[in-house]
C-alpha cells in the first residue's frame, strides 16, 4: 500500500479543533532589535540531542499581522562545524507557505522591508550586514533554472551566532475575504531550541489541524479586544528535533511537524462533510466555467471529424489542447502587458480556446468540455502535488490541492488523462498527479479519490554506446540516450522552461557522473525534441580512459554506465519511508572492441538480483572474437517502499553494485606473438 495512502492512519497525533472567534488587542509592534547572546552560546560546541550537528537554531520566530499586510521572520543560528559554516554561506529569503483566498502568490507580490543582519564571533565580536539580499540564479532538486533573493552574512566562522530578521509585505490589502493564512511548520533540518508563532488575523472561524511531536503544547487563543482582527493565535515550543534526512524521501513537506489553518464554515462540522458539502460547489464552478457552446461543439466536431474509434477521437481532442500554450510554463505577465495583447482573465472554456492559451486548471477544463461535447463522460479531479506534500482530508482546504487532472471513460473504463503537461503521452500522467489524493467529479457531485501509480513501462531509458578501445586503453565512440514517458517529458519540459543549451548541459553532467574520470563528452545532438509520440534521443561523442592496463593485463569495467556507482543506502536502519518519484525501467547495451592483441582471461557471470516486488536486476557479458557486448537491465518497481522492507532494500543495491563493479580481465599478449 502507498505512502500517501496510508499516511493517515500512521500520523496518531493528528488533531482537529475549532476555534471560535473572540475580540483581540493590539498587536506587538515590531520585534525586539537583537536577542544578546549568553555567555553559553557564544562557547557551545554542541547540541547533545543531535551528536555531531552542524548547526543549532537558537531562535526561530514568525508573526502574521493582517493589519499590517506583513509577514516578519527572525532566526538565530549557532554554527558548530565547517558544514555548518558552508550551509549558512548564502540564505535564502525565506517567502512564508501559505493559502490564500482567491489567489495564488508568488515572491514578486511581497515587498522585503526592516531587513537586518549579524555576525557575532565566540568572543563576543559583532558584524554588522550592511548590505542587501541579492537575486540569484539557482537550480532546485529537478535542475530548473529559478531566481531567488538572498544574502551572505559577513565573516562566518565555526563557533560564530549568526542572526538575521526581515518584514514582507504583501502588495495586497488583508481583510475578511482576502486574507493571507499561513503554515506553519515546526521541523526544519536542525535542532530547533525554541520557536515562537504569532498570527494577528482577521479572517473569522478560524481553525487547524496538527502534525506535532509528543512534548508540544497547545496552540493557544487569547481573548483580547480593541483592534482591527478578530483573532489573536500564537505557539511556543522548545527543543524540536530535526526533520528525517535520509535518501530518497518522501517531499520534506508532507513528514514534518507542523500546523495547517484554514476558515470553518457555519454549516459544516467534520472533514466528511467539509469535502462533500464544499465539493459540490467546487463541481458546479467547474461546470460552469466548462460549459458547452456553440464554440465548444462546433470545434469538438471538426477536431473528430472522420475519426474512425473514440479513442482516436479522444487522442485528437487530446493532441489539440497539448497544443495549446500553458501560461504556468511562462514568464508571469503584467495586467498591461495582457491588456495590450488583448488577452482578458477568461470567463470559460470558450475564452481558453480562443485565446489559444490557459493554466492547467483552464487546460484540463477545456478538453474535458470538448470530450463531453464529442460524448464522452469526462470529469475534473484536483490533486496535491507528490513532489510538494501528501494531501490530508483533515485539512479542511482546498488550497492543498495544487493541480488539476482529467478523467475520461474510454470503451467503458474510466482512464486518467494530464492534458495540460506539456510533452506528456496520451493516456499518461506526470509523476506528480500519479499515486496521490485529492477531490474529484463524479456523475452525481464529487468524492475523495486516489490515483493509480504509473508502470513501469510508461518510463524507460536506453543508454546504448559502442566504443573501440585502443592498444593504449583509450576509448573513442559513441553515446545514444532513448527516453520514453517520464524522462522524456522532464528533458523536453527542460528545453521548454529554459532552452536547448541548459538540457545539452545537464545531460553531459549527467554522462560525466557515470563514465570514468577524464572522459570528454561532445557533438551533442537530439532528435525528437518535441514529438510526444516518439522517443527522445540524445546523441554523444566520447574519449577518454575507459581501460586500466599493463604490459600483460588490461581490466575493463564490466558496466561501463556503473563505473562511478556508489550505494544510496548505507545507514543500518530507516526511519521514513522510501520514495521514488515513478516506476521506471533502465537498460543498457555497450558493445566494445578490444585490440586483437587482448585476449578475455576472466569476465563477470551472468547475475540476477531481486528486492521482492520493489526491485529487480540482471546484467551479463557476451564476448564474440575482439568484441565484447554488455547488457544491463535495471528495474523499479515500487515507489513507496516501508521502512521494514528497507534491510532487504538496501541489500538487494549491494549485490547490485558488487555485480556492476566486477571488470573484465584481458591478457595482453606481445604485438609480434599475435601476429
Amino acid at each position: 500500500m502507498s505512502l500517501f495512502r496510508t499516511v493517515f492512519t500512521r500520523c496518531s497525533y493528528v488533531v482537529f479543533c475549532t476555534l471560535l472567534t473572540i475580540p483581540a488587542f493590539a498587536a506587538t509592534k515590531g520585534t525586539p532589535t537583537w536577542i544578546e547572546p549568553t555567555q553559553a552560546e557564544l562557547q557551545m560546541t554542541s547540541q547533545p540531542e543531535v551528536p555531531g550537528a552542524a548547526s543549532v537554531v537558537l531562535y526561530h520566530e514568525e508573526i502574521v499581522n493582517d493589519p499590517e499586510n506583513s509577514w516578519s521572520f527572525y532566526k538565530r543560528i549557532k554554527i558548530l562545524n565547517e558544514k555548518g559554516r558552508n550551509d549558512n554561506t548564502s540564505i535564502p529569503i525565506n517567502y512564508p507557505r501559505a493559502n490564500v483566498w482567491t489567489n495564488s502568490w508568488e515572491s514578486s507580490d511581497y515587498d522585503i522591508r526592516s531587513f537586518a543582519g549579524r555576525t557575532i564571533h565566540s568572543d563576543g565580536t559583532i558584524i554588522p550586514f550592511t548590505g542587501a539580499p541579492q537575486e540569484l540564479e539557482v537550480r532546485d532538486n529537478h535542475g530548473e533554472k529559478e531566481m531567488k533573493k538572498v544574502f551572505a552574512l559577513p565573516d562566518i566562522q565555526v563557533g560564530s551566532i549568526i542572526e538575521y530578521r526581515y518584514t514582507l509585505v504583501t502588495n495586497f490589502k488583508l481583510n475578511v475575504t482576502y486574507s493571507f493564512i499561513p503554515s506553519w511548520y515546526i521541523q526544519g533540518s536542525a535542532f530547533e531550541r525554541k520557536e515562537h508563532f504569532e498570527w494577528f488575523c482577521r479572517i473569522p472561524r478560524v481553525a487547524w489541524t496538527t502534525i506535532l511531536p509528543p512534548n508540544a503544547g497547545p496552540v493557544k487563543d487569547d481573548e483580547v479586544a480593541g483592534m482591527d482582527y478578530n483573532e489573536h493565535i500564537s505557539f511556543d515550543i522548545a527543543n524540536v528535533m530535526p526533520a528525517p534526512n535520509e535518501p530518497q524521501m518522501a517531499p520534506f513537506g508532507g513528514l514534518t511537524s507542523r500546523i495547517l489553518f484554514y476558515q470553518t464554515h457555519h454549516d459544516v462540522h467534520t472533514p466528511d462533510e467539509f469535502w462533500k458539502e464544499r465539493g459540490k460547489d467546487w463541481s458546479r464552478d467547474i461546470n460552469s466555467f466548462a460549459k458547452t457552446s456553440s464554440a465548444i461543439t462546433e470545434t469538438a466536431a471538426q477536431i473528430t471529424a472522420s475519426a474512425a474509434t473514440p479513442e482516436e477521437k479522444l487522442r485528437r481532442i487530446y493532441a489539440a489542447v497539448q497544443a495549446l500554450k500553458n501560461t504556468d510554463f511562462t514568464r508571469k505577465h503584467t495586467e498591461q502587458e495582457d491588456k495590450a495583447s488583448g488577452i482578458q482573465e477568461p470567463k470559460s472554456v470558450a475564452d481558453v480556446l480562443a485565446h489559444k492559451q490557459g493554466n492547467n486548471v483552464q487546460l484540463n477544463e477545456l478538453f474535458v468540455a470538448l470530450a463531453r461535447a464529442a460524448g464522452f463522460k469526462a470529469y475534473i479531479m484536483a490533486v496535491t502535488n507528490r513532489d510538494r506534500s501528501i494531501f490530508l482530508p483533515q485539512w479542511l482546504t482546498f488550497d492543498q490541492l495544487h493541480d488539476d487532472i482529467s478523467i475520461v471513460e474510454l470503451d467503458g473504463k474510466e482512464r486518467y488523462f494530464d492534458p495540460a503537461e506539456p510533452f506528456c503521452p496520451f493516456g499518461q500522467l506526470f509523476w506528480t498527479h500519479a499515486d496521490t489524493s485529492g477531490i474529484r467529479q463524479t456523475a452525481t457531485g464529487s468524492a475523495l479519490a486516489s490515483v493509480p501509480a504509473g508502470t513501469i513501462e510508461d518510463s524507460v531509458t536506453e543508454r546504448l554506446a559502442g566504443v573501440i578501445i585502443d592498444p593504449s586503453g583509450k576509448e573513442t565512440g559513441g553515446i545514444t540516450l532513448v527516453f520514453r514517458g517520464m524522462p522524456a517529458i522532464r528533458y523536453r519540459q527542460r528545453v521548454l522552461r529554459n532552452d536547448e543549451k541548459a538540457l545539452r548541459d545537464e545531460l553531459e553532467d549527467l554522462l560525466h557522473s557515470w563514465l570514468p574520470g577524464g572522459t570528454e563528452v561532445s557533438s551533442t545532438t537530439f532528435e525528437n525534441l518535441s514529438d510526444t509520440e516518439k522517443p527522445l534521443l540524445a546523441h554523444f561523442k566520447i574519449t577518454g580512459p575507459l581501460a586500466t592496463s599493463t604490459a600483460k593485463h588490461a581490466l575493463l569495467p564490466g558496466q561501463l554506465f556503473e563505473v562511478s556507482e556508489t550505494a544510496t543506502f548505507t545507514a543500518s536502519d530507516r526511519k521514513t519511508w522510501i520514495f521514488y518519484n515513478y516506476p521506471q525501467r533502465i537498460s543498457d547495451e555497450v558493445v566494445v572492441k578490444v585490440p586483437h592483441t587482448w585476449s578475455v582471461e576472466s569476465q563477470p557471470e551472468k547475475k540476477a538480483e531481486r528486492s521482492g516486488d520493489n526491485a529487480g536486476y540482471q546484467s551479463f557479458v557476451e564476448v564474440s572474437g575482439n568484441q565484447l557486448t554488455m547488457r544491463r537491465d535495471s528495474v523499479t518497481a515500487a515507489i513507496d517502499v516501508k521502512p521494514e522492507d528497507y534491510p532487504g532494500l538496501r541489500d538487494y543495491f549491494t549485490r547490485v553494485i558488487t555485480a556492476d563493479h566486477e571488470p573484465v580481465v584481458f591478457s595482453i599478449k606481445p604485438a609480434a606473438s599475435a601476429q
